[in-house]
């Protein structure tokens, strides 16, 4: 969504902060909250990465942009 062709060369993870404990696939479920309270989804998985990753972009935009003028 981001337009990253190699995320590996542009995140990098510190195993320090690894906790073993940490599942690397999860995968939600809301079958319980369809059949219980009749709730179902407005928004698609790819539509809300989608929508997360043009938040976090305008923000680093923003944020570059106040380094910037703080220079």
């Amino acid at each position: 969504m981001a337009g990253v062709k190699d995320p590996d060369r542009v995140v990098k993870m510190n195993p320090d902060y690894m906790r073993p404990a940490d599942f690397t696939n999860l995968r939600g479920d809301a079958t319980k909250a369809k059949q219980v309270l009749g709730w179902t989804p407005k928004v698609r998985f790819k539509e809300l990465v989608r929508i997360m990753v043009e938040a976090d972009l305008k923000l680093a935009e923003h944020e570059a942009e106040r380094k910037a003028r703080s220079s």
